[in-house]
């Protein structure tokens, strides 16, 4: 071979090179805006339905909607039962408003019958429809037409339904007062008798899924979730973050990748996704637990949120393939050298 045919194999390499490059570095920029992206989606998607962020997309959703006679006079015993809280605090002179009584045992007549709860892992929402308009003519979603929609958010175990009612409870008797601090105590002390409750009747039981000792499964589960969403939250966040680092150290200092750095990154998106699948399933089993007793008492509908989870699957596979394809290209053009 001479000079002048080894000079051009040589010219030919650095052009091919510089090929493989370009196409690199466009795959991992596409890589590190898909992560991202994943990453924001599910922060959003997980943090929705709390103070934070109280407008977005819900796991659960429960519209209360009395049924049968059963259903409506047990919204009747609740309303009754939160018209004697508000006279008993009249009468003791405990933490009332006195300026605001009447609206609020008139709001307290349509507190439930019409309202739809809107569930996530970190806190809930409750939506009252206007009361301009009867609930015989509200729509699917509780509006009534004329009546604009109120929309109050509580931070908690949003997926554990049966605490979030007992919060909601206590938002709703610290109307009758404007100091929120008393709407913190009243959630606390009702949730806290709650817990205190079960963990005495089920003493020694554990994961029993027979009544009452379910609820305890169901807290424990409640609790559990927000641990696997933290963790799937925080995986993807450094993944993110490893993705953006090698980016900077292969374009700007090193010009090499590391295969455990790509080992790093593959292994936080695997646990990301595994986490939140898990977290799919186990809401899904929740979800059952509190459909059964809502078509028991035939006191309303319960929603599961499929799209989230189809939506948020398809931006996961879709990074675990350009974190492939990433991977692909850089070891094709290792191999020109």
């Amino acid at each position: 071979m001479n000079i002048s045919d080894y000079e051009k194999k040589q010219q030919d390499l650095q052009l091919r090179a510089k090929r493989h490059w370009k196409s690199y570095f466009l795959w991992s920029l596409v890589e590190l805006t898909i992560l991202i992206f994943l990453f924001l989606t599910t922060y959003f998607f997980q943090i929705s339905c709390t103070t934070l962020i109280p407008h977005g997309p819900s796991l659960l959703t429960i519209k209360i909607r009395a049924q049968s006679v059963l259903a409506k006079n047990t919204i009747d015993l609740i309303q009754q039962g939160l018209k004697f809280a508000t006279y008993l605090s009249n009468d003791l002179n405990i933490h009332a408003n006195f300026t605001t009584n009447d609206s609020i045992l008139q709001r307290l007549d349509t507190l439930y019958d019409g309202s739809i709860y809107h569930f996530n892992t970190f806190g809930y929402c409750r939506v009252e429809p206007g009361n301009n308009n009867s609930n015989d003519n509200d729509d699917d979603d509780g509006g009534g037409g004329g009546g604009s929609s109120s929309v109050e958010c509580s931070n908690g175990e949003g997926l554990n339904v049966v605490s979030c009612f007992l919060q909601d409870l206590g938002m709703q008797l610290s109307r009758l007062t404007g100091d929120d601090t008393t709407s913190v105590e009243l959630e606390g002390k009702f949730l806290r008798i709650y817990y205190d409750l079960i963990k005495q009747l089920c003493s020694g039981r554990m994961l029993t899924l027979s009544f009452p000792c379910v609820l305890q499964t169901y807290n424990y589960l409640g609790f559990i979730l927000q641990y696997v969403v933290v963790l799937a939250i925080l995986s993807l966040g450094v993944g993110s973050v490893v993705c953006l680092v090698d980016l900077v150290l292969l374009f700007g200092l090193f010009r090499t990748s590391l295969k455990f750095v790509f080992t790093i990154r593959m292994t936080c998106v695997l646990v990301g996704g595994i986490c939140m699948n898990l977290n799919c399933v186990l809401v899904y089993y929740l979800s059952q637990f509190i459909e059964n007793l809502i078509n028991q008492y035939q006191v309303g509908m319960l929603s599961f949120n499929y799209s989230i989870w189809i939506i948020w699957n398809g931006v996961f596979l879709l990074s675990l393939v350009m974190m492939m394809k990433r991977y692909r290209t850089y070891y094709q053009q290792k191999l020109i050298y």
